[in-house]
């Protein structure tokens, strides 16, 4: 994130919760549109990607917020029920 967003400050906070792990990467760089990057057809974010099928293989899931201007934040939520019997 500190490098595609020039970001300042980056914060990355992560959470066991009941039932699952909770991890919370959020930067103050220059954020991005979510919804029009999902939207781009064939055009691969390599970083977004690759966290997004990592949380998968996991049976997790990733969420962004971001807008320009505004920063970034990634949650990523893996299932604790999937690790324990992974």
């Amino acid at each position: 994130m500190l490098k595609h967003a020039g970001a300042e400050h980056v914060s990355v906070i992560i959470e066991q919760r009941s039932d699952h792990v909770l991890l919370i990467i959020e930067d103050d760089g220059g954020g991005f549109d979510v919804e029009a990057l999902e939207k781009e057809k064939g055009v691969r974010r390599l970083g977004l990607v690759g966290i997004r099928e990592r949380a998968a293989l996991l049976q997790g899931e990733l969420t962004l917020e971001s807008s320009q201007g505004h920063g970034t934040t990634l949650f990523v939520r893996i299932p604790l029920q999937k690790i324990v019997n992974a």
